[in-house]
């Protein structure tokens, strides 16, 4: 990943520099220097962004608008449904679980509790199913999406 990244600062400030280098008169570099720069900021801060899970923010904002409606406008049977479908998602990528989520969320729509019925009817084997899987799924919803593992019921 670091490496990743550090290629990705060299190559964007190699082909940058060409860019300013190409620029044809004085007054019009400093305007292309303002806006490489900017890029560049951007590219330097990526592992930031990355570890902050900012692009998960993102997605999410693009969520509301294929919907066409904005969470805030008060729908928060919307926001439900949807962080559902992301956790259930987030289940079966990670763990292979498919399952029924039902999330409760304050009042500044943040989850309150959450609880997951595995269906194990999808189970390659039910003897997988114990209670140090149970404790990592728990640990890893906890992680993912900030709630306290007390507040998370595995069923």
């Amino acid at each position: 990943m670091a490496a990743d990244w550090i290629k990705s600062v060299l190559i964007c400030s190699i082909l940058f520099s060409v860019v300013v280098y190409i620029a044809p008169n004085p007054r019009m570099r400093r305007y292309v220097q303002t806006a490489v720069g900017f890029v560049m900021i951007i590219v330097v801060m990526s592992p930031v962004i990355s570890a902050m899970k900012c692009e998960d923010r993102l997605a999410f904002n693009l969520y509301e608008e294929s919907l066409g409606t904005w969470i805030s406008d008060g729908d928060d049977e919307v926001y439900i449904a949807a962080m559902e479908q992301v956790v259930d998602t987030y289940l079966h990528d990670n763990w292979g679980i498919e399952a029924d989520v039902d999330i409760d969320i304050t009042d500044e729509l943040a989850i309150k509790s959450m609880t997951v019925h595995i269906d194990y009817t999808y189970m390659s084997s039910v003897e997988d199913i114990n209670s140090t899987f149970i404790r990592s799924v728990s640990r890893g919803l906890s992680r993912e999406y900030g709630i306290d593992e007390g507040r998370i019921i595995i069923m």
